[in-house]
């Protein structure tokens, strides 16, 4: 079964390290698809020499690769402002090799948690970059009043919302108090006990916060979901004002913005 496993992981090796192959004809001496390129090989190499490889490794280092081969389109995404017409298709190849990563972890490892497989790092990594892509992109459509009242962004929006939530969920909170674990500085011990490990953590509430704001504000135009952007807004922007004003004060943060949303939506 684990030989087995293998292959299949392998054939996804090959078909990345191609992808990679192909643009990096056009993009030369671009770091990321070299990266991703070389890991891929290496694992091949190790699966094919029969070497002591796991099956875990092989899927975190396709995790691992497939992150830095996404990242070059996904950069260029951004800088382009999603106004090129392919920006929809290319998306959606991003997101397929993400949830590549997710299905092959999923089905060769059934017995195990996913983030244990994948490691909470990688596995926060792809959710972040999903969430944060799709943030990006409603903030370019937004700026557009008919292409804002599309269902189609009111989708993207939940989507986005959705992965975002969904990483903040992977690590579970501190519960220990101070005393408990001899904890000396209190401002970052605080963050923790809110699940704040990282800024990333910090800036996906505001990400959440701001979707949630577009959502409700063209939601009358939209197909009616179960999706309370109000609700769920409100936390979220109060979640992360208390952390900006709270452990975070005074190191470079700010909550204007999150603070006149919170009030919109508390209006409203």
């Amino acid at each position: 079964m684990a030989s087995c496993a293998l292959d299949i992981v392998a054939e996804a090796l090959k078909t990345l390290e191609e992808k990679c192959s192909v643009l990096l004809q056009t993009d030369k001496g671009n770091e990321l698809l070299i990266s991703s390129k070389v890991a891929c090989q290496k694992l091949l190499q190790q699966i094919n020499s029969k070497d002591t490889v796991t099956l875990t490794d092989c899927l975190q280092g396709y995790a691992q690769a497939s992150l830095d081969f996404t990242y070059v389109d996904e950069n260029l995404l951004v800088e382009e402002e999603f106004s090129q017409s392919s920006s929809d298709e290319r998306i959606r190849k991003v997101f397929d090799q993400f949830d590549n990563v997710i299905k092959l972890a999923t089905e060769l490892t059934p017995s195990q948690n996913l983030v244990d497989v994948l490691t909470p790092d990688l596995y926060e990594c792809i959710l972040w970059r999903k969430g944060a892509l799709l943030y990006m992109y409603c903030s370019c459509v937004e700026k557009d009043e008919t292409r804002a009242q599309s269902s189609e962004f009111m989708e993207n929006l939940q989507k986005g919302v959705g992965f975002l939530q969904e990483m903040l969920k992977v690590r579970i909170p501190l519960t220990e108090s101070r005393e408990e674990i001899e904890f000396n500085d209190i401002e970052t011990l605080q963050l923790l006990q809110s699940g704040l490990f990282s800024d990333v953590h910090v800036l996906a509430l505001m990400y959440c916060g701001e979707m949630c704001f577009w959502y409700h504000t063209y939601a009358k135009s939209a197909t009616a979901t179960d999706f309370d952007a109000k609700s769920t807004g409100v936390k979220l922007l109060r979640d992360y004002i208390n952390a900006v004003k709270g452990p975070l004060s005074g190191k470079g943060w700010n909550c204007d913005r999150a603070e006149q949303l919170l009030k919109v939506l508390q209006d409203t």
